[in-house]
Formats: structure tokens, sequence, C-alpha cells
């Protein structure tokens, strides 16, 4: 049975960040405003558990450790588009509903995490809602999920894991998903699939959680089309940040 997790000592043993909205909590305790990109800094992990109204907004989540889961704006005065944004698309709005992995896993003796990938393709690239798994280093999958809203999912997978997700609408990572990439601290590589291939986002070594979040926050685009910008803007940022990105 999946634990609920309410404290922040305990969640920040296996995320760097909480996505508050208007806001992060990073893991030392910096809240960072992402509109006015400024920031409160709690001393101890009691002060922060001590301000209800932050930790009012950090129950709102659902975090559970668990065993076994292109728009158009307007131009901006400093002549860019919005950047990342939430998902769009048709998304289940309701809570998520746990699947059986096992119908996952059918690639016979030769598994593998590319094999996963395409497999999912297969079966959720052209899904009208949004469908998510976990697999390990050899491919298997430990969890399968429809839909799902407003929860954190926290797996613990010897060696970390690869999330790989469907977009019902096509489109490159939105804020969620990048957020989500850079706070689980088991999640090594990110997979957004549409109906043929699927986006990648993987982390290196140095790879800088913090910073890229705040980064994904504030990001602006120099054009229009979502998809493109977002490509863009992966691509230019991987080497500061420390991930590799690539759409195949």
């Amino acid at each position: 049975m999946a634990q609920k997790l309410t404290k922040l000592k305990d969640i920040f043993k296996h995320v760097s960040s909480i996505d508050l909205g208007k806001e992060i909590l990073f893991e030392d305790l910096e809240l960072y405003n992402k509109e006015t990109e400024t920031s409160k800094q709690y001393q101890s992990i009691e002060e922060a558990e001590n301000d209800l109204s932050l930790m009012e907004k950090v129950n709102k989540i659902n975090f559970t450790l668990g065993g076994g889961r292109g728009a158009n704006f307007e131009k901006g005065k400093d002549g860019k588009y919005p950047g990342f944004r939430g998902a769009g698309g048709a998304r289940d709005s309701g809570s998520s509903k746990a699947l059986h992995p096992a119908s996952l896993n059918n690639q016979g003796r030769f598994s593998s995490v590319e094999g996963a990938i395409q497999g999912f393709i297969k079966k959720h690239g052209g899904s009208r809602t949004e469908y998510s798994t976990a697999v390990d280093s050899q491919g298997f999958a430990h969890n399968y999920v429809h839909g799902g809203k407003n929860s954190v999912q926290i797996l613990p997978i010897s060696g970390g894991f690869t999330a790989i997700h469907n977009h019902p609408n096509g489109s490159n990572f939105s804020s969620t998903d990048l957020h989500s990439f850079a706070a689980l601290k088991g999640m090594n590589t990110l997979v957004a699939t549409n109906s043929s291939k699927a986006y990648r986002i993987t982390k290196g070594a140095n790879f800088d959680a913090k910073g890229f979040d705040k980064a994904v926050s504030k990001s602006r685009f120099t054009t229009k089309d979502y998809n493109k910008g977002a490509d863009l803007w992966l691509k230019k940022n991987a080497k500061k940040y420390g991930y590799t990105y690539s759409y195949e």
C-alpha cells in the first residue's frame, strides 16, 4: 500500500523541490517566487512547517511513496513569447487510476528502456487522455497510471527510473513535466510521447536541479510556436544545466 508523505523532512528525501504554483520550495528551504523572482529563506524545517500558509499549499499535493507508476500567445515587451507552460490538450481532470504494469512488461527476454518507450508509443501514442509509467534500467515497468492531478508518486527503484508518458496534443514538455524532472531525485530520464516519436531529457552527472527549475519558471521563447520554442530553449541550455535533450 502506498504511504502518504506529509512531513517536509520525509518529502525532501525523495525530491529536491516542491512546486506550489506561484512559488517553489527548494530542499535548502528557499521559497522562490516565480513571478517576482524574489526569495524567502527559512532557517529550519521547523520554521517552514510552522508557516501554516506554506504547509496548506504543500498538503494540497498528494506525495505518495509507492513500490511498484501548442497554443499561440502574444509577444511581450521584450520581443519574446511566454516560455514553458502547464500541459494543454486532453488531460484527465480527476484522480489517477492505477493500472496493472504487467500488461506493459511484454518485451520477452531482451527487454530494454528503448523497447519500453517504443511499446508505450504503440499502445498510447494516439490516446486522448494521459497515461504514464516508470521503468527501471532494464526496461521493466514498475507502475502504470491513467490520468492524475495534484499527485506525485515517489518510486524507490534501485538505480533510478525513466518516466514515460503520452501528450494527447503531441506537444513538447510542459513546465509541470520539467519541474517533476528536476525535483524527483530518482528520475534519471523523462520521456513525453506523441503518435510516432518521443521528447527525451536525461540528467547528467552535474545536473543543476535548482538552477534548471528556476530557469524554466522564467523562460521566454523567441518563436510563437510552442514546440519549436521549447525545442530551441532546451537545446540551448543543455550544457549550462547539465542534461541531454532530443526528439526522436
